[in-house]
């Protein structure tokens, strides 16, 4: 009867490890990962928020800056869009990996000269991402995350992006309206991002518009820089929020889904002017060239000298170094994954058929907690962990089968009755 309870118990772990396999790729049973990697996360979350000085310098970010203090020197300001085309040509040498401009690019209407050559001039950039002024509701207006209108989003509404996975409570600062949209000719040119209003080392992640939750200019240039889609985004709100990106990349966030900035991060920056002076390559240093290098996220935006005005390009540039410096989770590979698989199966298939059958159950809570902490132990050290889903699914199978249908132990056999009347008789005789 071994054999048949072997063969038996292969087939239920096979059934269970693909039926679990399916439907996680289905996302149906995604959430059991996703919460334990959250657990996870949670215990490690000093890590992600204070990363050692050898990966806070390990960021791609570097912003251009049009300071306003240089005014007098341009040759309008703020800068027309001959400036602007200027600027983005001189850039295209460097070959940022994505482009983000933190100033909203409209000049109203009738629009004026050069505006085209501005849209043209971004499309040799595999991504841009152009900032959309837009305004939240006041937190006293709140209706404590149950508002249901949305906001007025015009000809943007088909254009922005949606989260789609999203868990926690809903938080969020509510969208009001977008305010100052990029010019129509430069939105074929790249995707355009919100910005709304911000605090001091802070910039929201998502804002919410009715029911639709929508990503700003900050996640928007994370997206594009991991090379993340908005269906594979993850964002969690409340107690632990974060927001998780392929490549593993988290970002911690405030319970109200905001990115929080690290002072102790550098950003390093280049001016604007240099790069829109004749023979700029010239007067680049060598240290600006090294820089602007290739492949980095530039955040590129006018600053305002008053000390009393946070300067978008500075606040977004610090929010994307401060999410890019963290510490990158590492998950097992597939051809790992299927070791830790064949390693619980052949665990289970004992467990199912050789362990007795009175101790399948207590074994099996042991052996399950075990793994637990040694995949605990292992996010701890190094930041690697492993889908739960199937492992655990083959283990409780292969503990239930061998609580029900596990081996019988072979119960002791009864020695000969020995009598003491009978055996005083036959001494008598």
């Amino acid at each position: 009867m071994t054999w048949i309870r072997g063969i038996a118990l292969i087939s239920l772990l096979s059934a269970a490890a693909w039926l679990v396999q399916r439907e996680q790729n289905a996302g149906r049973l995604q959430r059991i990962d996703d919460a334990f990697l959250d657990f996870l996360v949670a215990n490690s979350r000093d890590r992600f928020e204070n990363p050692s000085e050898d990966i806070q310098s390990t960021h791609p970010v570097v912003k251009v800056v049009l300071d306003q203090a240089d005014a007098i020197d341009y040759s309008d300001w703020p800068p027309q869009p001959l400036d602007w085309q200027m600027l983005i040509k001189a850039l295209q040498p460097f070959s940022p990996e994505v482009l983000v401009i933190t100033t909203p690019l409209s000049w109203g209407h009738p629009a004026p000269d050069f505006v085209p050559a501005v849209a043209e001039a971004l499309l040799p950039f595999p991504s841009v991402v152009l900032a959309a002024e837009a305004m939240t509701i006041d937190e006293g207006e709140e209706d404590d995350g149950k508002t249901t209108s949305s906001a007025f989003l015009g000809d943007l509404d088909s254009a922005l992006p949606r989260f789609k996975r999203i868990s926690g409570p809903k938080t969020a600062a509510a969208l009001q309206a977008v305010v100052t949209p990029p010019d129509m000719p430069l939105r074929r040119s790249g995707e355009v991002g919100l910005m709304v209003p911000e605090t001091e080392n802070t910039a929201s992640a998502v804002v919410r518009s009715g029911s639709d939750w929508l990503p700003t200019l900050s996640v928007q240039a994370l997206s594009r820089q991991t090379r993340t889609p908005y269906s594979r985004t993850r964002i969690r709100l409340g107690s632990g929020a974060g927001l998780y990106l392929d490549g593993g990349v988290y970002v911690p966030l405030t319970q109200d889904g905001k990115i929080t900035s690290n002072p102790s991060i550098e950003v390093p920056e280049v001016n604007a002017l240099n790069l829109l002076t004749e023979g700029f390559t010239e007067l680049l240093t060598e240290s600006e060239k090294a820089r602007l290098g290739s492949g980095k996220l530039m955040v590129i935006g006018i600053r305002d000298p008053n000390p009393d005005t946070i300067s978008h390009v500075d606040q977004q540039a610090a929010a994307l170094a401060a999410a890019l410096s963290a510490p990158r989770i590492q998950v097992v590979p597939v051809y790992g994954q299927w070791g830790i698989w064949a390693a619980v199966a052949g665990f289970s298939l004992w467990l199912g058929v050789f362990a007795p059958r009175p101790k399948a159950l207590k074994i099996g809570i042991i052996v399950g907690f075990l793994a637990f902490a040694a995949g605990f132990v292992a996010f701890q050290s190094s930041l690697w962990w492993c889908p739960p889903s199937v492992p655990l699914a083959i283990l409780v199978v292969g503990t239930l089968f061998g609580r029900v249908f596990g081996h019988r132990p072979t119960l002791p056999s009864e020695p000969p009755s020995s009598d003491p009347k009978i055996e005083g008789e036959t001494a008598t005789e």
